[in-house]
């Protein structure tokens, strides 16, 4: 899966670099931005005009780019924005902003409450420990702000509107009042959390000049800024506070979100070992639970019966766990070259005929040309031999293949050394590990596991 990600500040560089460490395809380049099936535009994204602030500069996105991304490609920005809402609607691209989400709302005010705190420390010539601290509003950072105060101890008080927020903050072993009864005369710090202008040049009137002001809240903010420079106050407006604190973590916790929802597309390429086709049932059934599979046959495993079950159970088999129809002809498999769609292949079984079919450059069925089609766009190709003759003649296309670009191989070990002296096969237990390290372009390791004992 391709992702674009629109690093315009931190937290993007952060989910950039994460999501590459996950093993998706990133880009930062706007002319990938058709080839994406997710894409991040930052924190607000797109306005009513059609700006888009991106890490370097603002462009105007045309109606144009809408009409070329993929169907159901997914866009996400932070801030919910009711435009793009809208356009999703128009182009059909599905819309979400990270900040919809409660258990990101929740883990966004604890950045937000840790980096409050930490500005607070670093800039303050007193302690906490017993500060008239004010905060205004008891939202979901109004909360968090509130618990990590109390916790050091400083006195609390909390204006909200709503009088029945008075037990909660109590329970909170803080001091609740109504924003209307606002008296600022003892107050040491205030924070203001509401996106509202509530405290006014007569509220400020009342403050001590030592008085430090902090405003986390969004435009139009919560203070007369303007008036309380003018009057002497240490006024200091701190939006977006995840994305310059702890802003690792914050790009990490995007990626870990917006993991859930997307899956990699991985290619799985069934060939004619027949007596390891329980094993492969059992690794595709794995490979389900974590990522969306297209299956790709041999002509011989879709048209051959066999002592181990015949072509027409098998194929049932395969479809019942992905839900999907095979793909069976070079056709089929063809396309997935000039329209990329998959994140990587695994053949597994990969028989030795179909080894050294794709050592040589040999297609001629569906598997082979899939492979061929997914090299030509880098992605990584995971073979998972199963051969009897894999430690004589055809160890040469291995070897071959082992040091060439993106083939990376599930360990492997002799079956039985005693009747079978030349045969390998591959761990269906090592095949999602050695997909994991083949997104990271590295081989799993150890290659070579032994034998089995017999």
């Amino acid at each position: 899966m391709l992702v674009f990600v629109n690093h315009d500040d931190l937290r993007g560089q952060e989910l950039m670099e994460e999501l590459i460490r996950q093993g998706y395809y990133v880009t930062d380049e706007w002319s990938d931005l058709r080839f994406c099936q997710m894409i991040y535009l930052g924190m607000k994204g797109v306005d009513c005009k059609n700006h888009l602030f991106l890490h370097h500069e603002t462009i105007v996105v045309e109606d144009s780019i809408w009409k070329q991304l993929q169907p159901h490609t997914k866009i996400f920005t932070i801030v919910h924005n009711r435009y793009l809402e809208e356009l999703g609607k128009q182009y059909h691209f599905e819309y979400e902003a990270f900040l919809d989400d409660e258990y990101f709302i929740n883990q966004n005010s604890l950045l937000t409450a840790e980096g409050m705190l930490a500005y607070l420390i670093s800039h303050r010539r007193f302690p906490l420990y017993q500060s008239q601290v004010h905060v205004l509003g008891y939202g979901h950072c109004g909360k968090a702000i509130v618990k990590a105060l109390v916790a050091l101890q400083a006195c609390v008080h909390v204006g909200v509107r709503n009088n029945q927020l008075f037990d909660d903050i109590k329970k909170a072993h803080a001091k609740p009042y109504c924003l209307q009864d606002m008296d600022l005369s003892s107050c040491e710090i205030l924070i203001n959390t509401v996106p509202s202008q509530i405290v006014t040049p007569k509220h400020l009137d009342q403050a001590h000049s030592h008085m430090m002001i902090l405003d986390i809240a969004s435009y139009p903010y919560g203070v007369d800024h303007h008036y309380a420079l003018t009057k002497g106050f240490n006024s200091i407006i701190l939006p977006s506070i995840p994305s310059k604190y702890a802003y690792g973590y914050a790009g990490k916790m995007m990626a870990d979100q917006k993991g859930k929802s997307i899956m990699n597309k991985i290619g799985f390429a069934v060939t004619g070992s027949f007596c390891s086709m329980d094993d492969m049932l059992d690794v595709l059934k794995q490979l389900c639970q974590n990522y969306e599979v297209e299956v790709f046959v041999t002509p011989h495993v879709y048209k051959m019966d066999t002592r181990f079950y015949s072509h027409s159970e098998l194929i049932s088999h395969i479809q019942n766990i992905t839900g999907k129809k095979v793909h069976t002809t070079i056709q089929e498999a063809e396309i997935y070259g000039p329209h990329p769609q998959l994140d990587a292949v695994v053949v597994y079984p990969c028989d030795a005929t179909t080894l050294n079919k794709i050592d040589l450059g040999i297609n001629d069925n569906c598997v082979t040309m899939l492979v061929k089609s997914c090299v030509r766009n880098q992605i990584p190709i995971v073979l998972g031999v199963y051969s009897n003759d894999i430690l004589s003649s055809s160890g040469v296309h291995l070897l071959s293949l082992f040091n060439k670009k993106n083939y990376y191989f599930v360990p492997m070990f002799q079956d039985h050394y005693q009747k079978k002296p030349q045969s390998m096969i591959a761990d269906k237990n090592k095949v999602v590990n050695t997909l994991k390290a083949a997104f990271l372009h590295q081989q799993y390791q150890p290659f070579i596991l032994g034998y089995k004992k017999v």
